[in-house]
């Protein structure tokens, strides 16, 4: 009995969808253009400081060791800079840890 009520339930979502009135932002987080990034890419951080590539990279990954004067966030390869700590750093305003 509770198969077929799931069964039920699973065509009633099906046709839901289906229907073009659907409202689909109640089930998929639609996030606003206008929200600001909480981090930087390494090609963001190129640009912002005038440097090459391979300069870029190479002074993040002396950061990214040393967590310091930001901090780098390291996901497999991927590269990440927090918005905060970088634009702290950048404006001279980030306070001495330690």
């Amino acid at each position: 009995m509770a198969n077929i009520m799931n069964q039920a339930t699973v065509a009633d979502a099906i046709a839901a969808r289906q229907n073009k009135d659907y409202d689909f932002s109640s089930e998929v987080n639609v996030s606003n253009a206008s929200e600001e990034k909480a981090v930087y890419t390494p090609e963001e951080i190129k640009s912002i400081l005038s440097m090459s590539r391979a300069k870029t990279y190479s002074y993040l990954a002396e950061v990214a060791e040393k967590q310091k004067p930001f901090r780098v966030l390291k996901i497999g390869r991927l590269v990440r800079i927090p918005k905060i700590d970088f634009d702290k750093w950048l404006a001279g305003t980030q306070e001495e840890a330690g």
